[in-house]
């Protein structure tokens, strides 16, 4: 077990203490020490810049250049580091089933080799024998060959390729190395250049180098770097002043716009000029360019004018919406009287109201118009009667509405239905549901007539009907062609007509005759239906447009 353990001093050194022993040592001793330890008296630490430096832990020495037994140190652990990765390389192969193992570590039978322990001998001897990226073949074979290691390979051909793998697998690690060194170096610089607080974006690198020469920071570059850099560092202090006078300039502008806006004795409508004399002597207005000055003033005219005529706007739309709603409540009046109802007209309500302040202060107004919401109204009460007539009609199933039907009769079978309606809608509910009930029976008779028109004319064209023809005989085709009309129709009139083929047969008429007569007459009738229409259609025609809107009265107009 391990005895030594590792312990910082006050001053931050290292020492190791003998936990059996409380011996103390600067430098760690041998027992049990691990080959990747540093077994030298130097160590390696940072700057608060980030600059690496070496300090010896016995002789407190230190060192911007990295020591010679510390490079050596470090070159073994790489060659350490090296071999750990080639040894897990081949424990990973050999972990691999037997049939995928690669074809360059079987023999002839197809069993695995000893070549990957033979290369991983001839690394270890590269790393015992110090071998660096510089190294060329006949160096390692001037100091290796007498090692029996060496002849492990008979060949020298497969030694060489093993070497060459190694030297370049160190020239690239250098590469890197190198490549994050320089990275280091180049931030160091700049960090040091910036910690400087000397430098402006206007500097010259030679009147400034002689600052820097003593510190390592400066000394690790090549001179075209160090000015390269110099130069990248004078263009970003260049971003930066130009980042604070922006971020100045916009503070200003912003604290003399609120200067304006808090100024009880300014506002938008006065003068360039005079806004000058106001402010000259204020420390704030003589700080900021003339040209920041006018451009603040103008965006202070203009965001001024639209606040003030949003609010106007705003005014003016609370004004037209109070307008509004006055002209409502004046309709609505009109309503609760009853002067206005679902069967009423715009123009004969515009002249009762056409002197009132309310109907007045809306005409020409922006929005709405006094016709449009008395629309509105118009609206919403021919809303009202359609409900009141349906709960009417919902009342009123068993009864039938005739021409002969009175308001009284609907008074006498539902006045429930009538007393929920208020008393200046109840007529106009019942001339509307008397209405539509008028029209549905002309609709209904209009097609009944039309239906025994059919029938009529299959009587008449039906050859096989004769004078001793009963209806039973046809009564499957007739109610088959003719479901509108009732049983009792369809046989009263078959009836009528072969009494009518009877008398026929016993006048003096000639047979057919009466069913030639009818149907003469029949077509002139339906001549002269057709002249009568067209005539009524020019006339109709020739009529102005008041006559027609006189003809057409609303049909809820009392």
């Amino acid at each position: 077990m391990e005895t030594w353990e590792e312990r910082k001093a006050e001053d931050g050194r290292l020492f190791y203490l003998n936990t059996k022993s409380n011996e103390t040592s600067w430098i760690r001793p041998e027992d049990n020490k691990d080959p990747k330890t540093n077994p030298t008296e130097w160590e390696e630490s940072i700057t608060q810049s980030g600059k690496i430096y070496y300090i010896n832990q016995r002789t407190s020495e230190t060192s911007w250049e990295i020591p010679a037994e510390v490079q050596e140190w470090k070159n073994k652990v790489s060659a350490l580091n090296l071999q750990e990765k080639l040894i897990q390389e081949n424990s990973d192969a050999e972990e691999c089933e037997e049939g995928q193992i690669p074809d360059e570590f079987l023999d002839k039978d197809g069993n695995p080799t000893r070549k990957e322990e033979i290369k991983q001998a001839y690394v270890q001897m590269f790393q015992e024998a110090g071998v660096t990226s510089t190294w060329k073949w006949e160096d390692f074979h001037r100091i290796m060959r007498d090692d029996p290691r060496f002849n492990m390979m008979k060949n020298i051909a497969p030694k060489k390729q093993i070497f060459q793998e190694y030297a370049q697998m160190l020239k690239r690690k250098d590469r890197e190395d190198a490549k994050k060194k320089k990275q280091v170096a180049r931030e160091n610089f700049m960090k040091m250049l910036d910690s400087s607080g000397i430098l402006r974006a206007e500097s010259k690198y030679y009147k400034t180098a002689h600052f820097f020469q003593g510190d390592p920071r400066w000394r690790i570059l090549e001179e075209k770097e160090r000015e390269e850099l110099f130069q990248d560092f004078l263009d970003e202090l260049e971003r930066r002043d130009r980042e604070k006078q922006r971020q100045l300039r916009k503070q200003q502008m912003q604290s003399l716009r609120k200067l304006l806006d808090d100024r009880e004795d300014i506002d938008h409508t006065m003068k360039w000029g005079i806004i000058q004399r106001l402010l000259a002597e204020h420390p704030l207005f003589k700080a900021i360019d003339k040209l920041d000055q006018l451009t603040v003033f103008s965006e202070y005219v203009l965001d001024t004018e639209k606040q003030v005529s949003e609010a106007k706007r705003l005014e003016e739309r609370t004004k037209a919406r109070k307008r509004r709603e006055a002209f409502r409540e004046l309709l609505e009046d009109l309503v609760k009287t009853g002067e206005i109802n679902a069967a009423s007209h715009w123009r004969p309500i515009v002249q009762k109201i056409k002197d009132d302040p309310r109907y007045l202060n809306l005409v020409g107004q922006p929005g709405s118009s006094p016709q449009e919401l008395y629309s509105d109204i118009i609206e919403r009460e021919k809303e009202k009667i359609k409900d009141h007539k349906e709960a009417l009609s919902d009342s009123l199933l068993n009864f039938q509405i005739t021409p002969t039907t009175t308001y009284e009769d609907i008074l006498e079978h539902s006045r429930e239905a009538l007393d929920s309606i208020p008393d200046n809608l109840r007529v106009i509910v019942f001339r509307v549901l008397y209405d539509e009930a008028m029209i549905d029976l002309k609709d209904k008779e209009r097609k009944t007539q039309k239906e025994l028109n059919k029938y009529d004319d299959y009587l008449k064209s039906n050859a096989n009907i004769a004078s001793n023809s009963t209806y039973t005989e046809f009564e499957n085709e007739i109610k088959e062609k003719f479901v509108n009309l009732s049983d009792t129709q369809l046989r009263d009139i078959f009836n009528k007509f072969v009494e009518k083929l009877k008398d026929e047969e016993a006048s003096e008429i000639e047979p057919g005759e009466i069913k030639n007569k009818k149907r003469d007459r029949k077509e002139k009738d339906h001549k002269k239906h057709k002249h009568d229409e067209k005539h009524k259609h020019k006339h109709r025609s020739s009529r102005s447009p008041s006559h027609k809107k006189h003809k057409h009265k609303h049909k809820y107009q009392d």
